[in-house]
């Protein structure tokens, strides 16, 4: 296409410029974006684009067309692009000029093809309302077709009535009441769910809060309002958007609460604009969603399978809505496989619509196994795992023939998070806030604590009770935590949750609480009670508060808010750990161990010991560090099961490694020096300390060293 296009720009240019026709909508045509600003080519090809567009759009007679030069002088020859083509500046600009439509889009350069989308803005409520795009060949007659059939099928969209176009008013939806369906939202009040996860064979008692669910789901022309494009193959302003991401429908989420002046429910390193996110790849798992913020998101299985199956009004049905499927789905035999206008099926007891059928529907959750969990065990809102592979999709699809269970409301499928496919949607929920704030509470579970701590994106406050048999614990109770104020000053950032740890005298029976509040307790190695830790939800522990007889109440709260601004630390390094390789991964595994009280660093034990791996050069000058804290593990391990010389041989392994500072190799020799004495081995213990001081003669540890050794054999001389 070396001349192809040039020749049509040309061409265009000596089109005349229709006059002012106030009978028509007056519409602009834009300059079309690139994907490679570099490629002066590709520049020149989407001025030629634009101009083959405009023309055609003259030549059907239906706008008003504003010449070229006018609408760039009037948007000062920027280039728009479909984020910032409706920002209130533009929009005020093209409603003096009583411009109608503004016409963009992208060209892009794909071996012997272009690919020319376009984007139609309606500039009266500031919304996208229609996106396309086609393939063509690199060819004067493949081109002038191509955009011929681009243009001509936008006119026959923008200038149809047949249909209302379904965007949902993103007005406050908490204002309605129970199920009267305003601005497309149903409210669904909370309640128990008997949790049926067919897939996969699990069944559990869930307690699901309430929230409001869309009674449809997101549509293309909504979801172009947003994006500004419509990934789509089947096309249809009122059928559901398709071929769309989980990464892509959590983006659309928070764009739609930016705009709609919502809290945004999803973060990526502490930022909610999904524009700092970087590329869509498998950094965007890292996402973590705040359940109390106003904005929209994704429902969680839970709720998407308490709203599937018609809430507390349920009926029990096999489909959303119904026994038979017809009534209530889209699928194979009746759509001829092609995604159909929403809310064209009977809605289920709720009035929400297409919940069996039509396109699947992402959901918040990881594929899990639910932690163990036993029928009876009751989840309160839970939220799935923290990661993963596969994000869970909902519903079934108008792919799926009718004799497939996966229409029904326990049926659940999986799909790895970056992968689209052309009957896969989604649709939107929002939490209910107003009156159910909740309150800031003890909770005496820790299972229930870390669900509530996934849920509201807070650390956990663990205190570890020995009350009423342990005096310390029982004044720390009254002296701090049963104070009226206390909760409150640290509800906002932390869960509370306070475990009562029995007196094992031998005799007594402990209940089933009790029995789990002990293996947390044996789980994190608690010296002592009380004890009290800051952790996060994924059990890492990075803070102790002290107490002790006499420790002030003004003290302990101080305490925690140091905690606090160490835990927003500890949350940016493990951010950070998951994004990071190499050395660079060596050094924020140290700023982790560094910052985690020295008595439970094993918490890192399997992440520290991928450090030699990942520097297999030492350039961190942290190998031997490392190196040392996993082989103590090690040995520590041998000696626990009676063999001492094994326990020490574990640390004489290591000794001569070449990444060894002198100061380590002298530790590795002085550790096996004490695993001998542990055993009685005398002649070894000698050996290794001598080994220990040689290493590092001139230091003062060496000197330590070898007073120990001449002190020992005087003794073992005195004995004999």
């Amino acid at each position: 296409m070396k001349k192809t296009l040039l020749i049509i720009t040309l061409f265009c240019i000596l089109l005349p410029i229709m006059s002012a026709d106030t009978t028509k909508p007056r519409l602009a045509v834009v300059q079309f974006s690139i994907n490679d600003a570099q490629n002066n080519k590709l520049v020149s090809d989407a001025v030629a684009v634009r101009n083959l567009v405009q023309s055609n759009i003259v030549k059907s007679g239906q706008y008003d067309v504003i010449a070229r030069d006018e609408i760039d002088k009037i948007l000062e020859n920027q280039e728009i692009q479909a984020s910032s083509i409706s920002s209130s500046e533009n929009l005020k600009k093209l409603k003096l000029m009583n411009i109608s439509y503004l016409v963009t889009g992208n060209v892009d350069a794909i071996d012997n093809y272009y690919q020319v989308s376009i984007s139609i803005l309606d500039v009266a409520n500031g919304r996208f309302v229609y996106s396309d795009d086609e393939f063509m060949e690199n060819s004067a007659v493949a081109v002038n077709k191509g955009i011929k059939t681009l243009v001509n099928r936008f006119i026959d969209s923008l200038g149809s009535n047949e249909e209302e176009i379904i965007i949902v008013e993103r007005a406050n939806p908490q204002k309605q009441t129970e199920n009267t369906g305003t601005y497309g939202f149903i409210y669904v009040k909370g309640g128990n769910l008997d949790f049926k996860n067919a897939s996969f064979l699990l069944e559990y008692n869930v307690v699901v809060s309430s929230f409001y669910i869309c009674d449809h789901e997101v549509t293309q022309a909504e979801y172009m309002s947003i994006m500004g494009n419509n990934p789509s193959d089947y096309k249809g302003n009122n059928i559901p958007v398709a071929n769309v991401s989980w990464y892509d429908a959590i983006e659309y989420c928070n764009k739609l609460s930016i705009k709609a002046g919502f809290e945004p429910c999803y973060s990526l390193d502490g930022k909610t604009d999904t524009s700092m996110w970087g590329a869509k790849n498998n950094s965007w798992d890292y996402v973590k969603c705040n359940f109390a913020a106003s904005g929209y998101r994704l429902p969680t299985e839970t709720e998407w399978e308490f709203a599937a199956k018609g809430g507390n009004k349920g009926n029990g049905y096999k489909y959303s809505g119904s026994n038979e499927l017809y009534r209530v789905a889209w699928y194979s035999e009746n759509t001829s496989t092609t995604p159909q206008t929403v809310k064209t099926r009977q809605a289920n007891e709720l009035g929400i619509y297409d919940m069996s059928g039509n396109v699947y529907e992402w959901c918040w959750d990881w594929q899990q196994d639910w932690g163990g969990a036993t029928y009876g065990d009751i989840q309160y809102d839970p939220v799935g795992p923290s990661f993963g592979d596969w994000r869970i999709v909902r519903g079934g699809s108008c792919m799926d023939s009718s004799d497939n269970y996966f229409f029904e409301v326990t049926s659940s499928q999986m799909i790895e998070p970056q992968k689209k496919y052309t009957d896969v949607g989604f649709r939107v929920v929002r939490s209910v806030l107003e009156g159910r704030q909740p309150q800031v509470k003890w909770y005496s579970d820790y299972e229930t604590a870390r669900e509530q701590a996934f849920r509201t994106q807070k650390d956990i406050l663990l205190v570890f009770d020995g009350s009423p048999w342990d005096d310390i614990s029982n004044q720390l109770k009254a002296d701090i935590l049963d104070k009226d104020n206390f909760l409150k000053s640290i509800g906002k950032n932390y869960v509370p949750c306070c475990l009562e740890i029995p007196l094992d005298d031998g005799e007594t029976t402990f209940s089933e609480q009790q029995e789990k509040n002990l293996e947390i307790y044996q789980i994190f190695a608690i010296p002592e009670v009380p004890t009290i830790l800051v952790l996060t939800a994924n059990n890492q522990i990075y803070d102790t508060i002290p107490y002790t007889t006499g420790t002030t109440y003004d003290a302990v709260i101080k305490s925690i808010s140091n905690a606090t601004d160490k835990g927003k630390y500890i949350t940016a390094l493990n951010d950070k750990l998951n994004h990071t390789s190499g050395v660079e991964k060596v050094a924020v595994i140290d700023e982790l161990v560094s910052n985690t009280p020295q008595d439970y660093i094993f918490q890192f034990n399997n992440l520290i010991s991928t450090v030699p791996g990942l520097d297999p050069e030492n350039e961190s000058g942290l190998v031997g560090k490392y190196t040392l804290i996993i082989t103590h593990v090690a040995s520590l391990e041998k000696l626990f099961n009676g063999d001492a010389e094994g326990a020490a041989k574990v640390y004489v392994e290591v000794a001569e490694n070449p990444h060894f500072k002198p100061e380590e190799k002298l530790e590795a020799y002085y550790k096996a020096a004490t695993m001998c004495y542990y055993g009685e081995l005398n002649d070894l213990l000698k050996e290794y300390l001598t080994k220990a001081i040689e290493a590092d003669p001139e230091s003062e540890n060496a000197a330590v060293l070898r007073a120990t050794l001449e002190n020992f054999i005087a003794e073992e001389s005195e004995q004999k």
